[in-house]
């Protein structure tokens, strides 16, 4: 059995598992609806019985009919979050099905982030349908998107990419965690004003607490109310009728006396109530499981030690919810006609802001990093036929069975190489036989290396090179730029960025491709002997077979590689197998009359 057999027996036995669960959570909450109506229906029977009986032992019995709804509600909606939760789960587990399928997730694939005039992005297809980013993200916050990625199109290596490679390795062995980390925060994308922005809004809103005055106002007028609720359960009358009305007249008066200050804050928050839940429920799955590595450990450690940041969230959710409620008419006096409700709430979300406001932000900072990890780890479980590659502090990159690493298994062809005795490979290869394929296969490995994940090779050894790029470029009419002078202006960046301070490694795909034979080739030849001067290594792959005379007039330099393509029965076959030498077998004129043009 392979690796890649494990993994799917693994989410179809989980999916199975959710089934049942899901299953016996329909059957509770129906059983629980009915339930529910039946004390309803008892309690207003009982009431209604009362008034016309005026037996106490009805309004009693009322009573208990009426905390029996009361409690199957809180019952019925604790079912319903344990079946969401569970559903969401499910749709984690089928996603990673179908992906190992080839089905990549209806997720967020275009990019977020300024990418104009970067190195590689856009050359190596790392944001777009297919691309890199559509294969690894699994983020369900916006802010975990753009971190991810930021990270993906960083030019800067990691600090510590064996660290980084630490955490994933202990992350991929709890597939299970991944999973239910993800399905407590899906269903965040945010479609109105991101969570960060509102929160940093509501924290520069000044909000004082309750004044001691209006307090002992509020206590006055509670204490009325306790008193013609007591003598309403033991005594009930008319005159106590009367008592408690006047009682949450007053109450209500107190509390719309400050509506103003209520409703401002209500506004405020009242996005954020539902992600607030979100964010601690995530939080709290994190505080379970104590890491071994350093980096996950790091994070954990920045929620706090002195108190449970996810309790702390829940709270504020809490309050937020109760906010959230002034919309209902009947909660809106009722509550405040008994108790000033949300008067009390208010003076609550000025302590809980004075408490913990500060720490707000680091708290869904933190979560969004273990969105990354959680993307990272489950792009490692899905290929578990890549391998860790290896940091060098050398200027090496050499590599066993190379292969595109967004290419399904059963398809992809790998190649070897090492530029330990050149620094410049010019790659010759007739039309489709893969050297484009293979300049991104180099570049796309070397992304996923240098931010700590699995390559598509045996092994892979590289020192983490600013990877440089230009293979797809094109002319801009709102600047009024050609094609041509497009790729001369991307090609002078491209040296500008080459510095003395790490080596860089250039990608060039047919350079000069917008001006004619001889020019291109007397261009190409005086690049080429202009970047052997400075501090980078490089893969060009170029038509003109004449350039490869490079590496026979400074062999130390440049070294000369082609794919090749075999012509049988009138038809053209690729092996796609990287070889040394120049290629000398050209297919232009059997593709075009192939497809019938000439």
């Amino acid at each position: 059995m392979t690796t890649v057999d494990k993994r799917q027996i693994f989410l179809n036995e989980g999916r199975i598992t959710i089934e049942k669960k899901l299953i016996y959570f329909r059957k509770r909450i129906r059983l629980i609806s009915s339930l529910r109506v039946l004390m309803a229906l008892m309690a207003i029977f009982c009431f209604y019985e009362y008034l016309n009986l005026s037996q106490n032992w009805l309004w009693y019995l009322s009573l208990v009919f009426l905390a029996g709804f009361i409690f199957l509600v809180r019952f019925y909606f604790k079912f319903k979050d344990k079946f969401a939760l569970e559903l969401a789960l499910q749709g984690e587990y089928e996603m990673e099905i179908k992906y190992l399928a080839g089905e990549l997730p209806n997720l967020e694939h275009e990019a977020q982030i300024e990418l104009e005039n970067h190195p590689f992005a856009q050359d190596l297809n790392l944001f777009g349908r297919r691309s890199l980013f559509h294969h690894v993200n699994r983020s369900f916050s916006n802010e975990g998107k753009v971190l991810l990625q930021s990270d993906l199109s960083e030019r800067q290596p990691l600090a510590d990419v064996t660290e980084r490679q630490n955490s994933l390795k202990e992350l991929e062995i709890h597939p299970e965690y991944i999973l239910k980390y993800r399905s407590l925060g899906r269903g965040m994308e945010e479609k109105g004003p991101k969570v960060n922005d509102l929160i940093a809004i509501w924290r520069e809103e000044p909000l004082k607490r309750i004044s001691l005055l209006l307090r002992i106002i509020m206590i006055v007028g509670q204490l009325f109310v306790a008193y013609a609720l007591f003598q309403l359960i033991f005594q009930p009358s008319v005159e106590t009728f009367k008592v408690l009305n006047y009682a949450v007249v007053f109450n209500l008066m107190v509390t719309f006396s400050q509506f103003k200050h209520l409703r401002k804050q209500q506004l405020l928050v009242s996005k954020l109530s539902d992600s607030m839940e979100r964010y601690a429920n995530l939080i709290a799955h994190l505080e379970q499981h104590p890491f071994r590595s350093k980096a996950l450990t790091e994070q954990l450690n920045s929620l706090g030690t002195s108190f449970k940041a996810s309790q702390s969230l829940r709270q504020l959710s809490a309050i937020l919810n109760s906010l959230e409620q002034m919309a209902n008419v009947f909660v809106l006096i009722f509550l405040n006609g008994f108790f000033h409700y949300h008067l009390h709430r208010l003076h609550s979300l000025a302590k809980w802001k004075e408490k913990y406001a500060a720490h707000l932000s680091q708290w869904l900072q933190v979560t969004a990093n273990f969105e990354l990890y959680s993307s990272y780890a489950n792009y490692v479980q899905n290929h578990p036929d890549f391998h860790w590659p290896t940091q060098s502090e050398m200027q090496v990159l050499k590599a066993q069975n190379l292969a595109h690493p967004l290419i399904p298994a059963t398809q992809r062809v790998a190649n070897s190489f090492s530029f330990d005795d050149f620094r410049q490979m010019i790659l010759t290869g007739s039309n489709m036989s893969g050297k484009s394929t293979f300049l991104r296969t180099v570049g796309l490995n070397l992304v996923l290396a240098k931010r700590g994940l699995t390559v598509a090779a045996d092994d892979f050894t590289f020192y983490p090179f600013q990877v440089l790029c230009s293979m797809n470029p094109s002319d801009n009419i709102h600047e009024n730029t050609s094609y041509f002078q497009a790729e001369v202006i991307r090609l002078k960046g491209l040296l500008d960025s080459i510095n003395a301070e790490r080596t860089s490694l250039l990608l060039l795909d047919e350079i000069l491709r917008g001006t004619n034979s001889d020019d291109k080739k007397e261009g190409t030849r005086l690049f080429l002997k202009k970047i052997a001067q400075l501090n980078c290594i490089g893969i060009i792959a170029t038509h003109d077979i004449d350039i490869s005379n490079l590496s026979e007039s400074a062999a130390d330099i440049f070294a000369a590689y082609y794919f090749e393509s075999t012509v049988s029965g009138g038809n053209l076959n690729f092996d796609y197998k990287l070889r040394q030498g120049v290629c000398l077998t050209p297919n232009a004129t059997t593709l075009l009359r192939n497809y019938g043009i000439i």
